[in-house]
């Protein structure tokens, strides 16, 4: 997968179910950050993290600037992404009480934090952040020719059997940050 239209190369960083890269413009290099179990750390340079809001307050921060989506837990305590204009909340159908089936959805977005650039991959679980890296995968070039390197956030919804994404798809549609 080339990643060129993101602004450069990446670089992959990763630990303990958490995965960073890491922008570098020379070369394709790969380095190896555990994010600590407390969820506590600090970008050095524009980064993308695959890494949720409940397991680590740095990418809890970045989505809360959203200016179009919220991922935050419900009055029941089960973590969904709703947009802030209250039109639409992605529930993870593996937290139906009455029918949970291997599907997920999950966060996507390029976000600011501080006067860094953060890409966010983040799943309601693991297996929506897998779904959604099988998403970008398929479609970053057609991503990147709608948004630039405008911020932006989105929601992909999959369908999963046991660990392979049978489908991936867009639940909200890339939505340019300072288009809304």
């Amino acid at each position: 997968m080339t990643l060129s239209g993101f602004g450069g190369v990446l670089r992959a960083v990763g630990g303990g179910g958490a995965v960073v890269w890491a922008e570098h413009r020379e070369a394709f290099q790969v380095d190896h950050f555990r994010i600590p179990p407390d969820g506590q750390w600090q970008p050095r340079g524009d980064v993308a993290a695959i890494c949720g809001p409940k397991s680590s307050p740095v990418t809890a921060q970045a989505i809360s600037s959203d200016p179009v989506l919220m991922f935050e837990p419900d009055d029941a305590g089960r973590w969904t992404i709703r947009e802030r204009d209250g039109s639409r909340v992605y529930e993870s159908p593996m937290d139906d009480p009455t029918a949970p089936r291997w599907a997920d959805v999950a966060y996507v977005g390029r976000l600011a934090l501080k006067e860094q650039t953060i890409f966010i991959v983040a799943g309601v679980h693991a297996l929506g952040s897998v779904g959604a890296i099988d998403y970008l995968a398929r479609n970053l070039p057609d991503l990147y020719a709608h948004v630039g390197t405008h911020r932006f956030s989105m929601v992909i919804r999959s369908e999963h059997d046991g660990d392979t994404v049978t489908r991936s798809e867009l639940a909200c549609p890339p939505r340019i940050h300072d288009q809304t």
